[in-house]
Parts: structure tokens; C-alpha cells; sequence
């Protein structure tokens, strides 16, 4: 039996200098105690992950997952919590189905958490992979997936304090994004960011919904107290999901999705093997009281389903094969990634108490002062004089031989320069909630909607992405192809306008025409009556409603007088009093 190491906590760093202060933005190089940012895997809505590895004595090494607070959110108390409160609660956690948290440190305000990482990507990144080459995922690696994270939930739900209390832990954001699946085919719950338990810290204000709407539970929904049953509506969505190759509930905006959830009509997917539509029958339930008592009795329906459906195969292989195949590119590209960063960042300088440094482009070598006694550099300076002056003499007769001409007098020709190495390319997942958007690229149209991976000229430039979809508030964004990463993007639904027009269309324009000339106003009683009408009076055109388009016929305004010219014309002199 492995003993697992305990969590450690990184003591807090001494003052660092403003110059050095983390207060912005992190990026690839940066170290954060003592391990070096090597990759950005992804980001969401309060941290960006990063992977990173920590270099001990003796040459250990070890690569981990870091998540990293964003730094708009550093500043907010209620967000730091809510950080740390996760770190606490993941850390009471060992389960082999449960991404393990190992540190939890802080650099220049910033907070950081280090996690166990999983050589592999989300299952929603698995699912995005499948559907863009055209496949499907069988429904022994669809099982085999809910089986691991119900196991990992089981252990979450039966979770208890140092007394032995149970902490009534709800992870409230069961969902493809926060599942694990690894090259083994091996997968693990993570991100308990909005985690419910007893004892937390930070709260959830009344009325205010977390999570994500596509797999939350009706009661969840509604705003009511939640319960472990709440997890397992959400993973019954996802194993819908995943034998039907769709979302459970969608809708063109997010009031749409909430109202299919409060409604909880699931239909049956087409081709699901009776076993498969039981569990989900069960597990998908409106009243949480008709739901499986708890994740374990799930994950043993689905178990024996499993030993049903394939008797003479290993689902984890088979989930393992469709892992590799998908998502072995995107890994082997990572994998590369962090042997070149061995030469690009130099990890001599790795202290516990350093904060923060730059990437160097080259391997940087140990400054003299830092390492090398005195004695010994003087030594060494009197060893390498007659051997850099023997060298540099060498290089001035090689010089002064080299004819400048060959045999025939002619002059040589230069060396053609070296052929120009093509430019990498990297890859780079484009995702929305909802997804399904349509892609401009650098002011180019991209044939897929998201998710989409796309392949950009490696650059530290941002590059310009259009995001639209039915129904939701176009968004332009911008990426940066300097590493392989994820962008997750969320839409904003629309909202009609009270004059019936379509959200994010251009609102009705007016249109002028030139009006009929007229003789001047009627003079006596009703006279401003009469010069209305005349108005429109001599071709006939009378006043008309506003058009089918939108459109209204107004009348066109004087033209704009050229005084340049007018200051040129000279100025008749004043008339004198009484003459004519």
C-alpha cells in the first residue's frame, strides 16, 4: 500500500521588490516558488493553468499541473477565497479518481495551487476531437468514463473532517470540461472551485446560480439546498451526452437551456442499449428522491452494465485507444514542448524563495561571482590568456592565406545562405458555451465551428478571432499561438429590442429624399397649416407611414454653406443714415 505524501502549504516568500512583483499577467518562464511555467494548458473564468515543473536536488524533476489566479481577480477578496477554499477542500482528497492537490503557495499577491497532472486533456476536449473527425465514442468508453468519475464522486460526497463530520460536499459543476481522461484511459473529477461543503469559508449569495446550465439539476436550477443526488443528475447528463454525441438540454440562449432544465424531459437516445436507458432513466430523474441514492449504487449499475455490453473486452482499453488516437497529437506536440524547454529556460537559479524571473533564450550560464571562488577564478584567468591569444593568432592567419581569388583569377563566389527553416505551427482549441460558433480567423472565414483547433504560424502576436452564433452577441477576441492551449469563450444571449427589431442587427435607419420645391408659406390664419402641406405639395408625394423596411421619408437638410468662400467676397459698405 502506497502511503500518499502529505499536502504541503509554501510558506509565504519574503518582500520582493515592486519590479519583480507578480501584480500582472503570468506567462511561460515564470517561476512561482519552485517550479518553472513550461506550457499554458488552458484558462477559465477565475485561473489559467499552466504546466510546470519543479527541479529539487540530485537532478529530480517533477511536471505538475499550476493554476494560477487571474490577476483581476487577485484583488477581490470573495475570489481568493473561493481559490483557497477549493485548495483546502481538494487537499482532503486522495482518491485515484481525484485530481490530488500537492501545493498551495503564494508569489507577489498572487495565489497559486499545484495540482497532479494528468498526461492527457478534459473529456470535452475528447468529445470536440471525436466529432471533428467524424466518430463516435463507444458507448464501453462512455461507461467506463462515468463509472471513474462516479467512483471519484462517491469519495467526494463521503468526505469528513478532522473530527470525522461529514462535510456534505456537492461539486455543484460535474461536467465534461471537469473530467480528466488520460492516455491510459484512466479518468479524474477536478475543479472544486465552486464546491458546496460544510465549513467553507466563502458563500453563495442567494439567487446566484453556479455552474454550468447545460448540466445542472432542476432543483439546482431552482435555487433549492443541494445534495450529492444534484452530482449525479449532472453526470447522468454527461453519459447522455456522451452516448448521444449531443448536449442533453439546449437552447439558442442560456433562459432557453434553464427552462428545459426546470421542464426535465429527456428522451431516449436513438440506438442506447436498455441497460444504458435505465441508469439514465434513473440518474436524470425530476425528483431527486426517484435518483440513485448515491454515486456508488450508480457506478455499480453501470459497472454491471459494462460487464454486459463487452464481456470479453477491457473497457479502459478500449477508452485508451480512443484516447490516444484523438488526443495523441495534441500530447506528443506537449511532450516536445517540454524537452525544448529544457534548453530555452535554464533552472539553475530555482530557489524556494524565488518569485518570479524571466525566460532566457539561450542556456544561461552560472555568473562567475555567484559560484566560482576567487582564488579559483584567478587561476583560471591566468590558464585562459595564452589560450584565447593562441586562438585569436590562429584565426588572423587563417585570414590573411585565404586567397581572395581562385585559380582563374576570377573571384569566388559566396556561400549560398542556408535555406530558411519553415515556420512552426501551433495548435491552438478554439471553444464557446454555447458551442457551435462560427469562426473568422484573422479576417478569414474558418470551415469549422467551435470547438475547433486551429493551426497558427508560432508568434507572440495576438491574433484577431471573430466568434458569431444565432442568438447570441457576436465577440471578437484575440489569441496569442506562442504555446499549444485551449481558449474557452463564453456567449452572451440576446436580448430583444422593444422595437421588435433582432438583437445585434443594425437598428431601423432613416432615409431622406429631396423634397418638392414650393412657392413659400400661405400667408393669414392657418398659414403654418397651409405650408405644411405645401410642403409635399407639387409632385403629388404625400406623408406616408414608416415603410415595411423600417424606413421613413424625411426632408433632406439644407447644405452645409462654403464660408471660405464667403470671407473671400468683399463686404458692401454701410448704408449712411436716410439715403436709399
Amino acid at each position: 500500500m502506497s502511503i500518499e505524501a502529505p499536502t504541503k502549504t509554501l510558506p509565504a516568500p519574503p518582500p520582493v521588490p515592486a519590479a519583480r512583483s507578480l501584480r500582472g499577467d503570468v506567462d511561460v518562464g515564470t517561476v512561482l516558488g519552485r517550479y518553472r511555467l513550461l506550457h499554458r494548458l488552458g484558462h477559465g473564468g477565475m485561473a489559467v493553468v499552466f504546466l510546470g515543473r519543479k527541479v529539487g536536488a540530485a537532478g529530480f524533476e517533477k511536471l505538475a499541473a499550476i493554476k494560477v489566479i487571474h490577476p483581476h481577480l487577485a484583488e477581490e477578496p470573495d475570489f481568493v477565497e473561493m481559490f483557497l477554499d477549493e485548495a483546502r477542500i481538494a487537499a482532503k482528497l486522495h482518491h485515484p479518481h481525484v485530481v490530488q492537490i500537492l501545493d498551495l503557495g503564494e508569489a507577489g499577491g498572487r495565489y497559486f495551487m499545484v495540482m497532479e497532472y494528468v498526461e492527457g486533456d478534459t473529456v470535452a476536449s475528447l468529445l470536440a476531437a471525436l466529432t471533428e473527425s467524424g466518430e463516435r465514442l463507444p458507448v464501453a468508453a462512455a461507461l467506463q468514463i462515468v463509472a471513474d468519475a462516479a467512483s471519484g464522486l462517491s469519495a467526494a460526497h463521503a468526505l469528513v473532517d478532522s473530527e470525522g463530520r461529514t462535510l456534505r460536499l456537492v461539486h455543484r459543476d460535474v461536467s465534461p470540461q471537469n473530467l480528466l481522461v488520460s492516455l491510459d484511459g484512466w479518468v479524474k473529477v477536478v475543479d472544486f472551485g465552486i464546491a458546496k461543503a460544510a465549513g467553507r469559508r466563502s458563500t453563495t449569495l442567494t439567487g446566484q446560480l453556479r455552474g454550468k446550465v447545460p448540466y445542472m439539476a432542476p432543483e439546482q436550477a431552482r435555487g433549492e439546498d443541494l445534495d450529492a443526488r444534484t452530482d449525479i443528475f449532472a453526470l447522468g447528463a454527461v453519459l447522455w451526452e456522451l452516448v448521444a454525441a449531443r448536449r442533453l438540454f439546449t437552447g439558442k440562449t442560456e433562459t432557453a437551456v434553464l427552462e428545459k432544465v426546470l421542464a426535465c424531459d429527456v428522451p431516449r437516445p436513438e440506438g442506447i442499449d436498455d441497460d444504458v436507458w435505465a441508469i439514465l432513466q434513473r440518474a436524470l430523474a425530476a425528483d431527486r428522491a426517484d435518483r440513485y441514492a448515491d454515486a456508488d449504487e450508480m457506478r455499480r449499475d453501470v459497472l454491471a452494465a459494462l460487464r454486459r455490453i463487452c464481456p470479453d473486452d477491457d473497457p479502459r482499453r478500449i477508452l485508451a485507444d480512443v484516447t490516444r488516437k484523438a488526443l495523441g497529437d495534441k500530447v506528443r506536440y506537449l511532450r516536445s514542448q517540454v524537452a525544448a524547454s529544457s534548453g530555452r529556460f535554464s533552472d539553475v537559479d530555482l530557489r524556494h524563495d524565488e518569485v518570479v524571473t524571466t525566460p532566457s533564450t539561450t542556456n544561461a550560464a552560472v555568473a562567475p561571482s555567484a559560484s566560482i571562488p576567487p582564488e579559483r577564478r584567478r587561476r583560471i584567468l591566468w590558464w585562459t590568456l595564452p589560450l584565447v591569444g593562441a586562438a585569436a593568432a590562429a584565426v588572423f592567419l587563417a585570414m590573411t592565406d585565404r586567397a581572395p581569388a581562385g585559380a582563374d583569377g576570377k573571384e569566388r563566389a559566396e556561400p549560398p545562405p542556408p535555406a530558411q527553416a519553415p515556420q512552426a505551427q501551433v495548435p491552438v482549441t478554439i471553444n464557446t458555451d454555447p458551442q457551435g460558433a462560427e469562426l473568422v480567423v484573422a479576417g478569414d472565414p474558418h470551415p469549422r465551428r467551435t470547438p475547433a483547433t486551429l493551426l497558427l504560424p508560432r508568434s507572440s502576436q495576438p491574433v484577431t478571432v471573430e466568434l458569431s452564433l444565432p442568438g447570441y452577441l457576436p465577440r471578437t477576441v484575440q489569441v496569442v499561438p506562442a504555446t499549444a492551449g485551449t481558449y474557452d469563450f463564453v456567449l452572451r444571449p440576446l436580448v430583444p429590442r422593444r422595437d421588435g427589431s433582432e438583437p445585434g442587427s443594425k437598428p431601423p435607419t432613416l432615409t431622406a429624399k429631396r423634397p418638392s420645391p414650393r412657392k413659400g408659406p400661405r400667408k393669414g390664419r392657418g398659414g403654418e397649416r397651409d405650408a405644411a402641406k405645401d410642403e409635399g405639395a407639387g409632385s403629388g408625394d404625400t406623408a406616408k407611414p414608416p415603410d415595411a423596411d423600417g424606413s421613413r421619408t424625411e426632408p433632406q437638410l439644407a447644405p452645409m454653406p462654403d464660408f471660405e468662400r464667403l470671407a473671400k467676397q468683399p463686404h458692401p459698405a454701410p448704408k449712411k443714415d436716410g439715403g436709399t
